[in-house]
């Protein structure tokens, strides 16, 4: 009985130092890597647009401390979300309350340097009211290209323009005097230690 009590302590011994070891080794894994989250605020904007429109905001991220400090380290990246909200909208010649854009398309395009001259489709708004996009932050349906132009980004494209493509009204033809967007992407890089 001594012994079986003694071999069921050694083997409970064991299965707890193999557990410990197991997740002592998945925390050095995952201390070796970290996350690095990036808010990328763009405002695509336009004096005296005609809907159908498309603004274009462009940015560059070898600008920002926080990707600046961790490119040579990033191994990859995840789009976390892709907002879009109507920030200004100045003297408009169609009803705010009542208007309908039949699609809003968001797409990306790398600067030339890097030689990709594909236009990645972000994601897109169907049969939206400008009123809900003016209210608040819409969240957009993201695509497979969207993950894959992050990719790259993580991979050391960090020059990029965005482009907002307000399709027609449902109801017909229209303008503004100004127009402001805010398109937001929430990206987690990873980041090697």
């Amino acid at each position: 009985m001594k012994r079986l009590l003694t071999f069921s302590a050694a083997l409970l011994f064991a299965v707890g130092i193999s557990a410990f070891l197991t997740t002592g080794c998945e925390e050095i894994t995952n201390a070796a890597t970290v996350k690095v989250p990036l808010t990328v605020d763009l405002y695509p904007t336009s004096i005296n647009p005609t809907i159908p429109q498309t603004d274009v905001d462009c940015i560059d991220l070898s600008e920002d401390s926080d990707y600046n400090d961790n490119k040579d380290k990033i191994k990859g990246g995840e789009l976390k979300s892709a907002s879009f909200q109507i920030q200004e909208l100045n003297g408009a010649q169609f009803d705010p309350q009542t208007a309908v854009f039949s699609t809003v398309t968001f797409t990306l395009k790398f600067d030339e340097v890097y030689g990709d001259a594909k236009v990645y489709q972000l994601g897109t708004f169907n049969n939206v009211a400008v009123k809900t996009l003016i209210e608040a932050p819409m969240n957009i349906p993201v695509t497979n290209d969207a993950k894959a132009a992050i990719d790259l980004i993580a991979r050391g494209r960090a020059k990029f323009c965005t482009e907002c493509n307000y399709g027609p009204f449902t109801s017909g033809p229209g303008g503004a005097a100004y127009l402001k967007g805010h398109l937001q992407l929430k990206i987690d890089f990873t980041a090697g230690l």
